[in-house]
C-alpha cells in the first residue's frame, strides 16, 4: 500500500523533516480544536507572574540597603578590632544581602518580560476571538442553508400553486445542494 492507506503516510510542510516524536506532537497539535486559543498560555503567564511576585519581597524598598549599610559598619568595627571571625561573619552577611538584592532585581526583570509576553498573548487572543466571530464553520453554514431552505419551502407552499410550486422548490433545492457541496454550475 502507498500514500494515506499505508499507515505511515505523513503529510504537511515539515513532516518529512521532523523526527518521529516531534511529527506526532505536531499532528496532535494540528488536530487540536483549541489550537488557536491562547487561554492556556495566558494562564501559565499569570501563574508565573504570581510566582515571581511571591519571590519579590513586598517590604520597604530601602530595608535591604540599610541592612547592608549596618553590616558594612559592623565589618569596619570588626576590622578595627582585628576580629577575624566577626569579619568573616559580616562579610558573609553582606554577600547574602547583595545576592538577595541581585535575585530580587532579576525577578523584577523577569516580571517585566513575562508581563510583556502576557500582554501580547492577551492582545493576540482578543484578535483571534474577534476573527473567529467573523467566520462560520461549514456545519454552521449548513444549518443556515437548511434554515433558509425551510423558510423558502414554507413560503412557496403558502403562496404558489402545487404544480409550479413543486418545480420552483426543486430548482431551489438543487441550487442549495450545489452551494452546499460547492459544485460548479
Amino acid at each position: 500500500m502507498q500514500g494515506a492507506a499505508s499507515g505511515t503516510y505523513q503529510h504537511g510542510r515539515y513532516s518529512k523533516s521532523l523526527p518521529t516524536q516531534l511529527a506526532a506532537r505536531a499532528e496532535e497539535a494540528r488536530r487540536n480544536p483549541r489550537l488557536l486559543s491562547l487561554d492556556d498560555d495566558i494562564a501559565v503567564a499569570e501563574a508565573r507572574l504570581a510566582q515571581l511576585f511571591e519571590q519579590v519581597e513586598t517590604g520597604e524598598a530601602g530595608r535591604p540597603w540599610r541592612a547592608l549599610q549596618g553590616e558594612m559598619e559592623a565589618f569596619g568595627v570588626a576590622s578595627r578590632l582585628g576580629d577575624a571571625a566577626a569579619l568573616e561573619g559580616h562579610f558573609q552577611a553582606m554577600r547574602t544581602l547583595v545576592e538577595q538584592e541581585v535575585a530580587r532585581g532579576a525577578a523584577w526583570e523577569e516580571i517585566g518580560r513575562v508581563w510583556e509576553r502576557r500582554c501580547k498573548l492577551v492582545q493576540t487572543q482578543v484578535k483571534t476571538l474577534t476573527s473567529l466571530q467573523q467566520m462560520v464553520t461549514s456545519q454552521q453554514m449548513m444549518l443556515f442553508l437548511g434554515a433558509i431552505m425551510s423558510a423558502v419551502t414554507e413560503a412557496v407552499k403558502k403562496h404558489v400553486e402545487v404544480g409550479p410550486g413543486r418545480k420552483v422548490l426543486m430548482d431551489i433545492q438543487t441550487e442549495f445542494t450545489r452551494l452546499a457541496t460547492l459544485e460548479e454550475r
